[in-house]
């Protein structure tokens, strides 16, 4: 098989049921709810932290310390964060194409 078509497959059925909740949380929820449902909680290894800088400079100091904890922490949030924002960005969308929707 293709390796395109693996992947636009792949992609097809990772994103659909993401596109279909979307949209069912603005039909079903208002829209402060659902931005609190789309909230991540800053895991206490992130939150307390003993390194500082952004988060590229926390990661490089963990790594180099061998502190494989705290990186992965920071790692799982960072990811975290970027699937939030790539989420509001989709709903964004939505609620811009069906205004009567927003509450």
């Amino acid at each position: 098989m293709n390796k395109n078509l693996i992947f636009i497959f792949f992609n097809f059925c990772i994103m659909e049921p993401e596109v279909e909740s979307i949209q069912h949380m603005v039909t079903h929820m208002s829209s402060t709810m659902i931005y609190n449902s789309l909230e991540v909680e800053m895991p206490i290894l992130v939150k307390y932290c003993p390194y500082t800088g952004s988060y590229e400079d926390m990661m490089i100091k963990a790594q180099k310390e061998n502190n494989t904890e705290v990186y992965e922490a920071l790692i799982q949030y960072k990811n975290d964060m970027i699937e939030r924002e790539k989420k509001l960005e989709h709903l964004s969308r939505i609620l811009i194409e069906c205004p009567q929707k927003a509450n």
